[in-house]
């Protein structure tokens, strides 16, 4: 509500990212590719004003535990099952193939994997499922800057 009691609705007018070298950049149907995955819930594009594309991914995780599980692959639980380097890469591999077609400047750089998902009742989807873009960044700052902290570092 504004000042004079209104209610003014904000976001979702543009959702278009606009990298630091100009182009602009759709996040909605490269996101979409990249959940086609089995392995894959969630995805969420950020680079607005950064240099590269980046991603918050929520992986499927029953699909997740099943590929670790045949694979033979151990961890103490769901989040270190993430943090093992078997399953980053195979998101890696799985964002890589939905994305393959696409301009050089629209691909995901870099990306992290979140345990838990967007919902509702952690206020960072709507009733009416759609993501709450800046709630999540408020939420994941610290991960989304580190992403482009250790691409920098490279």
């Amino acid at each position: 509500l504004d000042e004079r009691g209104n209610l003014v609705i904000t976001g979702r007018l543009k959702e278009l990212i606009v990298p630091s070298y100009g182009k602009k950049v759709a996040p909605v149907p490269i996101e979409a590719k990249i959940k086609k995955s089995p392995y894959i819930d969630e995805a969420l594009l950020f680079g607005d004003n950064r240099k590269f594309i980046t991603a918050l991914i929520v992986p499927r995780r029953e699909a997740v535990e099943q590929y670790a599980g045949e694979k033979g692959i151990t961890a103490a639980d769901y989040a270190a099952l993430l943090a093992r380097n078997e399953i980053r890469d195979l998101i890696a591999a799985e964002i890589d193939g939905a994305t393959a077609e696409l301009a050089p400047f629209e691909k995901v750089r870099a990306f992290t994997l979140l345990p838990e998902g967007f919902t509702v009742a952690n206020e960072l989807l709507t009733p009416t499922l759609k993501l709450r873009r800046q709630k999540i960044v408020e939420r994941y700052r610290n991960e989304i800057d580190a992403m482009y902290a250790a691409c920098a570092e490279r």
